[in-house]
């Protein structure tokens, strides 16, 4: 995870400067699955109108590398609108709505597959699971594996560290990522993307 790491810290430390204290990064989150890419989520400093989303988001992606994805923290869609409530049926909805669109395969890919064959090693998991997401947060990491229902599989610590390995439901991550693949080429923000399905 040499690469992935070394670009999260270099991301953490320059993006309030470069963006003049408008982004901060936030979380990232592995998408082992579609592509093995990164999804760097940032929180902004004032707030921010339905409206102007779609400008901040393509001024957000000026200013990072090739080859990751990027939203705003759920903080920031709510207060622009989201009801957080509805989104997983929004986003199965954008499943179907966004079939056709095409996931790109990350230039982390590598990186991050290995490390999901990792952590389902360490569960004691078969490697070839399809690993939708991994969480790594200060204190635990989440591995969230596609599957056709939600539940948790175990919890664990290991190298004393907590993991949970969790199952969630495909349809809505597909479309999650069909979307964000949709509004990054296009150029407006996630949430105008799940609008539109």
């Amino acid at each position: 995870m040499e690469s992935v790491n070394e670009l999260v810290n270099r991301l953490r430390e320059k993006m309030p400067v470069i963006s003049h204290g408008l982004f901060s990064l936030e979380e990232y989150i592995l998408l082992p699955f579609y592509g093995g890419n990164v999804m760097l989520r940032f929180d902004i400093t004032r707030p921010a109108e339905r409206s102007g989303l779609d400008a901040l988001e393509r001024e957000l992606y000026r200013l990072l590398p090739e080859g990751v994805f990027a939203d705003f923290m759920g903080g920031v869609y709510r207060a622009a609108g989201l009801d957080m409530a509805s989104l997983a049926e929004k986003s199965a909805k954008c499943a179907g709505y966004y079939r056709d669109e095409e996931i790109p395969v990350s230039p982390y890919r590598d990186e991050v597959i290995g490390e999901a064959k990792r952590l389902l090693r360490l569960a004691e998991l078969p490697e070839d699971l399809p690993v939708w997401e991994i969480q790594p947060d200060e204190d635990e990491t989440a591995l969230l594996i596609l599957s056709d229902r939600q539940e948790v599989l175990k919890r664990f610590e290991a190298d004393g560290r907590l993991y949970t390995v969790l199952t969630v439901e495909t349809e809505p991550c597909e479309g999650l990522i069909k979307a964000a693949a949709f509004a990054k080429r296009s150029g407006i923000s996630l949430l105008s993307a799940i609008d539109r399905a």
